[in-house]
């Protein structure tokens, strides 16, 4: 990909923070003029002009520094994945003929972004510093952002602090506008697929295990919490005094439209972010087996795409103070009102893909609409040629009535648990196993091979 340049020149002073500065000034030099004329004292007059004087050259000459400074910001590349080391360098020139003789540069980066364990971002190198620049200089700024999480990250602006040698002028620009790191989720690998060349190894007739074919009886086995009664094979159970349950082949696959639920209210308290984030992973591993199988998938969501959110926020190109320039919106999880849901329509082909992947990197959680409302909402766009798989964190009422609805439509509906609880997992699967709806357990990151996996046989 090719790189990303941005460049900007530095802008006149605000007028707020400098409109104060004057008031202040003039207001001194007018008392100590009073003063002056009061005692009749000549000295302090005259100490007063020169200060007056020393200001005023002062602001004229950071005014000036202020307009001869340009930046340039280049990244290597802006679509990556987690793992992947973006480089950024910074070119900072002086076009003046007098030289800066301090300039403090920051690449801003949100504090939020660096924390945790691990961060969403890693920090390796600096992204500020002081430095001085001589008259038709140039200096350079390198650093690398390592990618530990899926998301939509904003770099930038590039901020900028100067002054005069007495400390009476102070000048903050934004030099660079923001630029945004777009972080693909993590997609589980399948087994038995040779990804380079994009196809079975060998001869091989493929089926996803997620759906099974009842009419197709493989053999038995020992019955297992969370199992409806269709499955159990009674004949085995009278015969062995232990229950026993069907194992049917896989069918295949005929496409699937994700219902992705990412709203905080829609997983147990404290587990909202850990667990949508597993969801959001085992959407993208899905959604990348359906493709290498050449079947349609789509994805309805209810959280809020992180491009709005920084639309929302926006960025002030010419803060008055350091604080003005970091200070954005924080309240990524709460929202005023309802968002749109997001709607991928199921398609085929690695443009989709690209698509669904996009969306997945870019979508964060969202207090709008709960699972149950997104699925009343947007249950006409659920084709009934494709599966609907549902992820759910937890099983409200609602949530279980609105699955059975899109079932009634003739929908095949397959609910994944994304839970850590076996018991609670049993619970909800009992449940959906009387709506007729299957219900299948991610307890954690552990079972997405084996959840994300194709069964080959001859």
């Amino acid at each position: 990909m090719p790189a990303s340049k941005k460049r900007a020149s530095w802008e006149p002073a605000g007028r707020p923070a400098t409109d104060k500065v004057i008031v202040r000034w003039a207001v001194a030099a007018a008392m100590l003029l009073g003063i002056a004329l009061i005692l009749g004292s000549a000295p302090l007059a005259a100490a007063t002009y020169l200060l007056l004087a020393t200001a005023l050259a002062a602001r004229l000459l950071v005014r000036y520094w202020a307009t001869q400074v340009s930046a340039a910001r280049e990244c290597n590349r802006v679509d990556v994945r987690i793992g992947d080391k973006v480089a950024f360098n910074i070119e900072l020139h002086n076009r003046g003929r007098l030289a800066v003789p301090w300039l403090m540069v920051e690449d801003l980066i949100p504090a939020a972004d660096l924390r945790g364990a691990p961060p969403r971002l890693r920090l390796l190198g600096r992204n500020l510093a002081f430095l001085r620049l001589p008259k038709g200089g140039t200096k350079r700024l390198f650093y690398q952002i390592e990618c530990m999480r899926r998301g939509f990250y904003r770099i930038g602006p590039l901020l900028a602090e100067t002054g005069d040698p007495f400390g009476l002028q102070r000048r903050y620009r934004s030099l660079a506008p923001p630029q945004y790191l777009l972080v693909y989720p993590k997609v589980v690998p399948l087994e038995g697929y040779d990804i380079a060349a994009k196809r079975p190894l060998g001869e091989m007739r493929l089926a996803y295990q997620l759906f099974e074919d009842p009419t197709r009886i493989a053999g038995i086995r020992p019955y297992q919490p969370g199992d409806p009664p269709r499955r159990i094979h009674w004949a085995a159970t009278a015969r062995t005094g232990q229950f026993q349950s069907k194992v049917y082949e896989p069918s295949a696959l005929a496409g699937a439209t994700l219902l992705l639920d990412l709203s905080p209210g829609g997983y147990p308290s404290g587990q909202a972010y850990a667990r949508s984030e597993l969801a959001v992973t085992a959407a993208a591993s899905l959604t990348h087996a359906l493709y290498l199988m050449n079947e349609p998938f789509g994805l309805i969501c209810n959280g809020r795409d992180a491009v709005e959110r920084a639309r929302e926020e926006g960025w002030d190109p010419d803060p008055h103070n350091r604080l003005a320039a970091i200070r954005i919106q924080t309240s990524v999880g709460k929202a005023g009102r309802a968002a749109a849901p997001l709607i991928l329509p199921p398609q085929r082909g690695p443009q989709q893909f690209q698509h669904v992947l996009e969306v997945l990197a870019r979508v964060e959680l969202y207090e709008g609409l709960s699972l149950a409302d997104l699925i009343q909402e947007t249950m006409p766009r659920i084709p009934l040629e494709t599966t609907a798989v549902a992820f759910i964190g937890m099983l409200t009422a609602e949530t279980a009535s609105a699955l059975e609805a899109v079932r009634r439509r003739g929908v095949q509906v397959v609910a994944i648990f994304n839970h850590p609880s076996e018991l609670d997992f049993s619970v909800a699967a009992a449940q959906l196993a009387d709506l007729g709806i299957e219900t299948r357990h991610l307890p954690s990151e552990e079972y997405l091979p084996a959840f994300c996996s194709q069964y080959v046989y001859r």
